[in-house]
């Protein structure tokens, strides 16, 4: 062997170097001490790599399974976050649900549910206004308005009840000044519904001359809730049917005189009956 400090060669068996009297002792032991570290940490190295295969293929009996519960205690708690973040994420995948299904619904939990389709509406022709087939009348609990017309003997007969008792003699009148567009009458039902059509007999239908000489709505706003639709009607004594592109979930509905049909003789407003369809 070589002195470490003179760089002579010596013999193995030598205490110290003959030339400068190095303690060749001392060398030779940390020489075995450096060799044994680096044994151990290929050791350690193997016995790692070993206990994760096992793991991997489910074996058990391993001789090296404490190392294996080392390493992965280790990687739990270095990459807890992730861990947490895909054990959230795959409880949500439900039984028979494809990891395509799971990503569009996390993916849609992420931006919000969908914006619901814009509601719509049109008038249905007569023919159809009696085939409502699983719709039927809601109950009005109660109705009110921003005005009303009263009566020359001081009677309540043009209130809003008026409007949805049934009887097309009857009517809600409103009692602004003018013709009455803004005013509103409500629809408090008895539960929440699913609201589709709205059928109504617009104007005085107590007689034809009073159906022409009182305002008859021609643009109406029905609102349910935040949720509103539009309707111009046309000017005839007959019955009226909206029909909403959806339905639509309302335990009240509002509606709105926008603009009217004049009268010949009066200009107050008149609806005579509403019947709301929903189930």
């Amino acid at each position: 062997m070589k002195c470490p400090k003179c760089g002579r060669n010596v013999s193995k068996n030598r205490k110290r170097c003959p030339y400068c009297g190095q303690n060749l002792e001392a060398e030779r032991e940390a020489h075995r001490l450096k060799r044994f570290g680096a044994l151990a940490i290929v050791a350690i190295l193997l016995a790692g790599s070993a206990a994760f295969v096992a793991t991997a293929r489910g074996l058990e009996g391993n001789p090296f399974r404490s190392g294996n519960q080392m390493l992965s205690s280790a990687v739990r708690s270095e990459s807890r976050e992730e861990t947490a973040s895909v054990s959230s994420s795959s409880d949500k995948v439900q039984e028979g649900q494809s990891i395509g299904e799971a990503s569009a619904a996390a993916s849609s939990e992420e931006t919000g549910p969908e914006e619901a389709e814009k509601l719509t509406a049109e008038l249905t022709e007569d023919q159809e206004i009696t085939d409502l087939s699983g719709y039927s009348p809601v109950t009005v609990k109660s109705a009110d308005a921003t005005s009303v017309m009263p009566a020359n003997d001081g009677s309540n007969i043009y209130r809003a009840e008026s409007a949805v008792d049934g009887d097309e003699k009857t009517s809600w009148q409103e009692g602004e000044r003018g013709d009455g567009i803004g005013s509103t009458l409500s629809l408090h039902f008895d539960r929440e519904y699913r609201v589709r059509y709205i059928v109504m007999k617009l104007g005085n239908w107590r007689s034809d001359n009073l159906y022409r000489e009182n305002n008859r709505p021609k643009t109406l706003s029905l609102m349910f809730g935040e949720e509103s639709v539009q309707v111009t009607v046309p000017d005839e004594k007959k019955e009226v049917c909206v029909t909403l592109s959806r339905d639509v979930k309302a335990s009240d509905m509002t509606v709105r005189i926008d603009d009217v049909y004049s009268g010949s003789k009066y200009d107050d407003t008149c609806i005579a009956e509403i019947s709301v369809r929903g189930y």
